[in-house]
């Protein structure tokens, strides 16, 4: 009975230190992604210059298409992220 005893201990252990190291690993790379999505880039400052940027590209309209070309360029390099 000592003898089963033993091999069962053994199994636990080695089914316990799997699972714990899985969980460490997951819980590391949800760590390292949070760290990676608190870039300033995902700033709601970026995103909406970027839907003005798009809003302005489809609205702007001008009557002389070469002024309009201009002004869109313009536009577009003031706020290039």
């Amino acid at each position: 009975m000592g003898e089963y005893t033993s091999i069962i201990v053994a199994i636990i252990a080695f089914l316990s230190s799997i699972i714990t190291a899985f969980i460490n690993n997951r819980y590391r790379k949800a760590k390292r992604k949070k760290k990676l999505n608190n870039k300033l880039i995902n700033h709601p400052l970026h995103h909406r210059i970027k839907s003005y940027k798009r809003r302005f590209l489809i609205d702007f309209i001008l009557g002389n298409k070469g002024k309009e070309m201009i002004f869109r360029d313009l536009f577009i390099k003031k706020f290039e992220l």
